[in-house]
């Protein structure tokens, strides 16, 4: 019988100690850990065997559920009765999470643990054949001290020496010059949003990025309140509020970003959502590149007699065109605008350095093909 960590109870252990962490709350062993961590950064850079630190971020998260968890285990497949998902628990709770916390996990995708050289393993003892021999050394003697805890106490005392870490060094930053995207037209624009979303979804990180940095440029950064993905307190409706300019309490649109296939039942599901907080006007992107187009004149018409104004758009083509059609900018400034915003909420909703490090790349004309 393998071990099952409760992911409700894990996320709700990691707000926890996060807000510890912010209130300085120490203890030997936290401070123990906060050193520890400091040395396997140093040893473990991004894009030099980061993974190890989420794999030790995991360990540590999955010991504050159960202190008889195999520290060592990736999968349940190791066929133990201490062996648990490290892989589950990764995507389920820390790739959800640490966006909104702000923590940088070392390897900041969907899959945190889904990288070489854990493909494939179900133990992280029985890696081989690792470039970075001095991090992955580390990472055994951390996991070596992690498996003697047999409190929960210790293991949350642990965690929150890596979240002391972790929540300070994070770096994903957008850096590029005032005039960066000075070069772009509408259609290389385009061109450059729809290559961004061939690198993945990142839980709809990206798109809500897109979405937001386009409305950002048309209504006004200070009029744009973005929902981080997951996050257990926001108090508008969908993932994206433009406000009032007049009124920052009240809410003009609302706008729903799905990156996935979606029908009538999830357009109708926004306006309900929407409704119960009395805002009247839905913008809902449906822009997966598998969504069927539909005229959704049923969906339409239920809007109109609830009183909601609803459009539907289902391509970044068409959308970001209206953006950049009824802003104020002139045609420079709308183009290198709209890339900047792109950019800044790319970093601000956490997605990978990988996504961030892309669009930086669009800086310039000479990386534009």
């Amino acid at each position: 019988m393998t071990i099952n960590i409760d992911h409700l109870q894990a996320k709700k252990i990691l707000f926890k100690e996060y807000q510890n962490s912010l209130d300085n709350i120490e203890d030997t062993i936290s401070i123990e850990w906060t050193g520890r961590i400091e040395r396997l950064t140093e040893l473990c850079p991004y894009r030099k065997s980061s993974t190890f630190v989420a794999a030790l971020g995991t360990a540590m998260l999955a010991k504050t559920i159960d202190p008889g968890v195999d520290v060592y285990c990736l999968l349940e497949r190791d066929g133990s009765d201490t062996s648990y998902s490290a892989r589950s628990l990764a995507d389920n709770v820390w790739a959800k999470s640490r966006a909104l916390l702000g923590i940088d996990l070392g390897a900041n995708g969907a899959n945190p643990l889904n990288n070489t050289p854990f493909i494939g393993k179900a133990r992280i003892d029985e890696i081989r054949n690792v470039r970075n021999k001095n991090g992955y050394a580390f990472l055994i003697e951390c996991l070596n001290l992690l498996a003697t805890y047999t409190t929960t106490d210790d293991a949350k005392s642990a965690l929150r020496g890596f979240i002391n870490v972790r929540r300070n060094d994070f770096q994903s930053v957008f850096s590029v010059g005032e005039e960066a995207g000075d070069y772009l037209v509408l259609p290389t624009l385009i061109d450059a949003v729809e290559e961004l979303m061939k690198l993945g979804s990142e839980e709809g990180r990206i798109a809500q990025s897109v979405a937001s940095g386009c409305l950002a440029v048309l209504f006004g950064s200070d009029n744009i309140d973005v929902g981080h993905v997951n996050d257990p307190d926001r108090n508008f409706p969908l993932d994206i509020a433009i406000h009032s300019p007049s009124d920052s309490n009240s809410i003009r649109i609302a706008v729903e970003v799905k990156d996935k296939p979606v029908g009538s039942a999830e357009i109708l599901s926004s306006i309900e959502k929407a409704k119960s907080l009395d805002v009247d006007n839905v913008v809902f992107l449906a822009v997966s590149n598998r969504q069927v187009i539909d005229q959704y004149i049923e969906v339409y018409e239920r809007a109109r007699d609830m009183g909601c104004k609803l459009s539907v758009y289902f391509s970044w083509e068409e959308f970001i065109k209206s953006c950049i059609t009824f802003s104020s900018d002139n045609a420079v400034l709308n183009m290198a605008s709209t890339y900047q915003a792109i950019g800044n909420y790319l970093t601000e909703l956490g997605v990978s350095q990988n996504a961030v490090s892309f669009w930086e790349g669009k800086a310039s004309s000479q990386n534009s093909t």
